[in-house]
């Protein structure tokens, strides 16, 4: 899913969902957040991620959980 919203005309807000299920070895999910800057057709962002994955197999299951932050630049045409 995602959400976007405009506070002001040049200032907003962003969240992004993903889920991942492949019905047999991997599970996860990822949600981002950002705010932007956006002036004519050039968006520049900041935000954070968080993925969460499990992997499992015969022999081992495996969790990672990760948090990164980015620096977001679009052009829009």
């Amino acid at each position: 899913g995602e959400l976007g919203l405009y506070l002001l005309s040049i200032l907003g807000a962003e969240a992004n969902y993903y889920q991942y299920m492949d019905g047999k070895s991997k599970v996860g999910d990822s949600i981002d957040y950002l705010g932007f800057l956006e002036i004519y057709n050039v968006r520049v962002g900041y935000g954070q991620s968080h993925q969460n994955w499990e992997w499992q197999s015969e022999l081992n299951r495996i969790k990672t959980n990760q948090t990164d932050r980015f620096l977001m630049v679009r052009l829009y045409f």
